[in-house]
């Protein structure tokens, strides 16, 4: 009999196609360089990275399995990065197309 009250399942899994890995992985990157002062932070993004570098799954997908301070961090990685991708764009629009 198995004490399933010890077993903890992981908070987030998070499912990537083989062309949002390299998308995440530099969403970790930039997190980690912007947060430099802060130890858990990067520890957490390095910890994700070594985990983006696994090789995918059946059909090319690979799935992540986060605890709950991973989920957030890989979150806030992802919305800073596409927050700055929409922002380049913006600022690169050419004001004649809209």
């Amino acid at each position: 009999m198995s004490d399933s009250s010890t077993t903890r399942q992981p908070a987030y899994q998070l499912l990537l196609h083989s062309d949002e890995v390299p998308v995440a992985a530099t969403a970790m990157r930039l997190l980690i360089s912007d947060e430099v002062h802060q130890r858990q932070i990067r520890r957490l993004g390095r910890e994700d990275l070594c985990a983006l570098h696994a090789a995918p799954q059946e059909g090319g997908r690979l799935t992540m399995s986060l605890g709950p301070e991973q989920g957030r961090i890989t979150s806030s990685a992802v919305s800073c990065c596409l927050m700055t991708c929409d922002a380049n764009r913006l600022a690169n629009a050419d004001p004649a197309a809209s």
